[in-house]
């Protein structure tokens, strides 16, 4: 397995899929929410969320939704590495530079790992919370970049000791081109086992 390859069939994250589509998509099959969590999370009804769900899968469905832009997938590769350069950096308005207005950050511990435990909205609370963990464990984040089902991924560890996967969900933000629109933050040990040993694997060589 190369590192730019880490096949997690949980986290299918497509252009094709409209933001919302992709939300919804990850939020119930990746982090196995039920419907009433999902939309209070994303402030829409249960039903609209149960149509958005319907959408995607058949978007899903069509054989052409599997075909990504060659442009996008690197747009999206140059925002996840600046991403992960900021963080480490502790680069506050870097950070906040590279995500939208309304940002969120959704996180997938199973109950299991410290994660923050209920959504993040907006850039400069998901640029606090990266900053703070760093300064009140007095260690440092690391990445490697991977590939999450065709889109830009991100192994991270903190100190050394691999922590999660990171999945991005990217969107055009007026003349600045694209932003963060949503992190995806699966961390759960029980869907990570076979990443783990990847992680291992590349730390060693």
């Amino acid at each position: 397995m190369e590192p730019e390859s880490v096949p997690l069939a949980m986290l299918l994250l497509l252009e094709r899929l409209a933001p919302d589509q992709r939300a919804v998509f990850v939020l119930r099959e990746a982090m196995d929410l039920d419907y009433a969590e999902i939309a209070a999370m994303l402030g829409k009804s249960v039903e609209a969320c149960r149509q958005i769900m319907r959408r995607a899968r058949s978007r899903l469905a069509e054989p052409a939704a599997w075909g990504q832009p060659a442009n996008a997938v690197d747009a999206g590769r140059r925002l996840a590495d600046a991403f992960a350069e900021a963080s480490v950096r502790r680069d506050y308005a870097a950070i906040v530079a590279l995500l939208s207005d309304d940002a969120q950050w959704l996180s997938d511990g199973g109950g299991m790992v410290r994660t923050a435990v209920n959504p993040l909205f907006g850039a400069d609370r998901i640029a606090r919370f990266l900053i703070g963990v760093q300064r009140k464990r007095g260690v440092s984040f690391g990445f490697i970049p991977v590939r999450v089902n065709g889109g830009p991924g991100l192994l991270a560890d903190l100190g050394g000791a691999f922590r999660s996967v990171l999945a991005f969900d990217m969107a055009p933000c007026g003349d600045t081109g694209n932003r963060i629109l949503r992190v995806y933050q699966i961390a759960n040990p029980e869907k990570l086992e076979r990443v783990a040993v990847f992680y291992s694997s590349v730390r060693l060589i």
